[in-house]
C-alpha cells in the first residue's frame, strides 16, 4: 500500500512558517511523515538549499516527526497539484498560487492564514454543508478531523428566503419563515445522519443561520480551528464563496473535492457513507 504522507510548501515566510507548524502538528497526530516542498523551476538551484534549511529547522523543532523534502521540477502551480494526487494531504500558506492549487488539487489542501490563531474554545472543527450537491467528501474529512483532534464539530448550513419572499415588499410571516427554517433543519440532519452513525463519538453541533455562506462561515471560523469547504468540479480558482472566506477567515480552510478524497487513517475514515450532499460549494 503506498505511504500515506503530508506535504508542506517550505518557505522562510510568516505565511510559509505558519502553515509548516500546522503540517507538522497534523503529521505527528496522524503518524506519518511530512514532505517539506520546493519547487524547483528552470533554473532554480536554490530549491533544494531551502527545502533543506526548511526541512531541518522542522526536524529540529519536532524531533518526533519524520521530515523528509522534495523539489519536483516545473511550474509551481502544476507541481503542487500534481502532488496533491500522491499526498493524503497537501498544507499551504495562504496567496493566489495556493488558492490555484486549491482549486483543481485532485486531494484536500488546508490552507493556513499568516494571522492564524487558536480560539480559546474547543477549537471546534467547522463544515459547511449545502443542500443538493453532488456526494462528497467534506462532511467525512470533518467528521475525521474531529476526532483527530477529539473537539466538537460544528455543522453549519447557511439558507436564504425564498426568492419570491425575498423579494417581496411585506414582511415574511413568521409561520412561513419557521416552516423553511424546520425544512432546512431537517436536510442537515439527514445529511448528517449517516456520518454520526460512523463516528459516534463525535459530538456535533447542528446549525442552521440564515445567513449568505461566505458570512455564516466567515463568522463560524472566529471559534474553530479548522474550516472545511467542498469543491464542486475542477475549476481554475475557488468559487465565490471560498474566495471570500480564504480573505477573511483567521483559521486554517481546508478545501476538499469530490467525489471524495483518500483516507489518510485506516478504519472510520474507511468506512465513508453515503451522504446527501456535501459542504458549501466552493
Amino acid at each position: 500500500m503506498e505511504e500515506q504522507v503530508i506535504a508542506v510548501g517550505a518557505g522562510a515566510s510568516a505565511r510559509g512558517r505558519a502553515a509548516a507548524d500546522w503540517a507538522a502538528g497534523e503529521a505527528l497526530r496522524r503518524g506519518v511523515p511530512l514532505h517539506v516542498v520546493r519547487v524547483a523551476p528552470e533554473g532554480g538551484a536554490s530549491a533544494e538549499v531551502e527545502a533543506e534549511l526548511s526541512a531541518s529547522e522542522l526536524a529540529n523543532r519536532y524531533p518526533a516527526l519524520t521530515v523528509r523534502r522534495d523539489t519536483p521540477p516545473g511550474a509551481v502551480v502544476p507541481a503542487l497539484r500534481a502532488l496533491g494526487a500522491r499526498a493524503g494531504l497537501t498544507v499551504l500558506g495562504t496567496g493566489r498560487t495556493a488558492s490555484a492549487v486549491a482549486g483543481a488539487s485532485a486531494g484536500p489542501v488546508v490552507l493556513v492564514p499568516e494571522r492564524a490563531f487558536r480560539s480559546d474554545g474547543s477549537d471546534a472543527v467547522t463544515v459547511g454543508v449545502t443542500a443538493g450537491d453532488p456526494p462528497g467528501a467534506a462532511i467525512g474529512f470533518a467528521f475525521e478531523e474531529a476526532r483527530l483532534h477529539g473537539v466538537r464539530l460544528h455543522a453549519l448550513s447557511a439558507w436564504a428566503l425564498p426568492a419570491e419572499a425575498a423579494a417581496s415588499p411585506l414582511p415574511v410571516p413568521e409561520v412561513d419563515r419557521a416552516t423553511w427554517e424546520d425544512e432546512q433543519v431537517q436536510v442537515l440532519s439527514d445529511a448528517l445522519r449517516p456520518w454520526r452513525r460512523a463516528y459516534p463519538d463525535v459530538e456535533v453541533l447542528a446549525d442552521v443561520v440564515l445567513l449568505p455562506p461566505a458570512d455564516a462561515l466567515v463568522h463560524a471560523a472566529d471559534g474553530s480551528g479548522l474550516l472545511v469547504l467542498g469543491r464542486r468540479g475542477a475549476a481554475d480558482l475557488p468559487g465565490l464563496t471560498t474566495r471570500l472566506v480564504l480573505r477573511e477567515a483567521r483559521c486554517p480552510v481546508a478545501v476538499v473535492p469530490g467525489p471524495g478524497p483518500r483516507t489518510m487513517t485506516e478504519g472510520h475514515s474507511a468506512r465513508a457513507p453515503r451522504a446527501a450532499d456535501t459542504a458549501c460549494s466552493a
